[in-house]
């Protein structure tokens, strides 16, 4: 059965998109059966890894009754990734769920017919805390947070954490952080790098940097594997994914 995770901020500009990307073009490349669902209404996941918006009735119908989520999904070009692609009707996708009954069951309920197909299965959550994040998160094994290393987006990370712990249904979610877009020439970056091992046990070690490779990567249309499999960031991809990896398997999830 899948591991599902969502990658989710409440913060954007954070970099959620590019891990969501290269994080599933790593656990592709490594043989798993991996899916992308691209719950943002940008659609960033989607235009990146070179798939047009094709969600039959628009990605919005998944908030509809009877919506199967295997019908929307589609192959895309890099790594046998599949994906279910977003588009702009997403914004409306609150009022869709709010419109139905246990509106934060309903991915989990969507996605549980096809849990079998994939080993991994990404939701790359648009930002904030809403009720389709909420219903992703519900869904997933491990919220995997990225962290800008300056005050607001921590403190935005500490308040997703907050929010887990205090709900008693997310009991068996794991929600844990990265640094990513770090810039080591500023000293809070260097500072908080530095500290980061010793002060919370739930940041991550990896860290991704601030590169012109991810920055371009839409403009590619294309993640950076397999295109740039030995520059730093694609490293740094790879480190992150064996890290999350080592972290579910010692939690003891499949």
């Amino acid at each position: 059965m899948a591991l599902i995770i969502s990658l989710l901020s409440i913060k954007g500009g954070v970099g959620k998109t590019s891990a969501t990307v290269n994080l599933a073009a790593q656990a592709a490349i490594g043989g798993l059966r991996t899916l992308v669902v691209d719950l943002d209404p940008q659609g960033g996941a989607t235009y990146t890894l070179g798939v047009d918006e094709q969600l039959p009735g628009g990605a919005r119908t998944i908030g509809t009754k009877g919506f199967a989520l295997k019908q929307a999904i589609v192959p895309t070009p890099w790594l046998e990734i599949d994906l279910v692609p977003a588009d702009f009707s997403l914004r409306h996708l609150d009022l869709d769920l709010s419109a139905r009954g246990k509106p934060k069951r309903r991915l989990a309920e969507i996605v549980r017919p096809v849990r079998n197909r994939y080993d991994v299965i990404f939701i790359d959550c648009a930002p904030g805390i809403t009720l389709a994040n909420e219903s992703a998160v519900r869904a997933s094994n491990l919220a995997l947070v990225p962290i800008v290393p300056s005050t607001l987006p921590m403190r935005a990370f500490e308040q997703l954490r907050a929010y887990v712990h205090a709900n008693r249904r997310l009991h068996a979610l794991q929600a844990l952080g990265f640094l990513s877009m770090v810039d080591r020439r500023k000293r809070i970056h260097r500072e908080l790098i530095a500290s980061t091992p010793t002060f919370d046990a739930a940041i991550l070690h990896t860290v991704i940097p601030s590169a012109v490779a991810i920055e371009t990567m839409a403009l590619r249309r294309a993640p950076l594997l397999p295109t740039s499999r030995a520059s730093a960031p694609a490293i740094a991809y790879r480190d992150l994914w064996h890290e999350v990896q080592r972290r579910m398997l010692n939690r003891g999830t499949s």
